[in-house]
């Protein structure tokens, strides 16, 4: 048994209400079930702004407030790029500056370009990644997602209406485990399915027309939280 927030383990033998260690979140443990009561606090790395709901939905506004969910870009893979930009504007600075005729001025030439465009590539993505956050507008007539201030395509606006065949859940996107434990390769040879580690999670919204994604790139307990709330919002 587990908290259905951030997946700490919850003790059977206290039935009733309880208050999960890890998220504050308000549990009801009803036999082999552990049912979410109410929301603890926001998880870190998460922004949350209360507002007034809007009305005039197909459902009643009064069940939770609207609120803004934000998060920045910001990680540690940043300086990869940074690292990667420092020797290459050495490089077309040296070019810049050196003295050269015939067969290599051309040589010269296309490599300048080639780590010009290497380099622009790599700026863009350090300032996209270090300016930009996601802002997840809830209500009940709207979800809103934007993306910015920095223009990043693999990352595109989102707006849904609700309705009553909308559902919001947290997905986990998951890939296989390459470098396999002893533990683990016994298993794959005894089985034949390779282990699957869940890399990060991604808030969904499932409409009769597919599925959009609301928020990416989350960890557990920010992607159930925010799944939580929204569908608190909604209802």
């Amino acid at each position: 048994m587990q908290c259905p927030i951030c997946a700490r383990r919850v003790d059977p033998s206290e039935s009733g209400k309880q208050e999960c260690t890890r998220c504050r979140a308000t549990l009801r443990v009803e036999g082999e079930e552990v049912v979410l009561a109410s929301l603890g606090r926001v998880p870190a790395g998460l922004e949350l702004d209360v507002q007034q709901a809007g009305g005039g939905s197909y459902r009643k506004a009064s069940a939770a407030p609207g609120f803004a969910a934000h998060e920045r870009w910001r990680k540690l893979d940043m300086v990869v790029p940074l690292g990667l930009c420092l020797p290459m504007l050495g490089f077309v600075g040296w070019a810049h500056g050196l003295r050269a005729s015939g067969a290599m001025v051309t040589m010269v030439t296309l490599m300048s370009v080639a780590v010009g465009v290497l380099t622009f590539f790599a700026l863009w993505y350090l300032v996209a990644y270090a300016s930009n956050r996601s802002t997840l507008h809830v209500s009940s007539d709207a979800l809103r997602l934007t993306n910015g201030p920095v223009p990043w395509p693999w990352r595109r606006d989102v707006e849904l209406t609700p309705s009553p065949e909308l559902d919001v859940h947290a997905v986990a996107v998951r890939r296989e485990v390459k470098e396999l434990s002893p533990q683990m390769r016994r298993e794959f040879q005894r089985t034949g399915v390779r282990p699957m580690t869940t890399r990060w999670w991604n808030v969904v919204a499932v409409a009769p027309n597919g599925e959009v994604v609301l928020f990416p790139q989350l960890d557990r307990e920010q992607a159930h939280y925010l799944a939580e709330r929204i569908r608190r919002t909604l209802r």
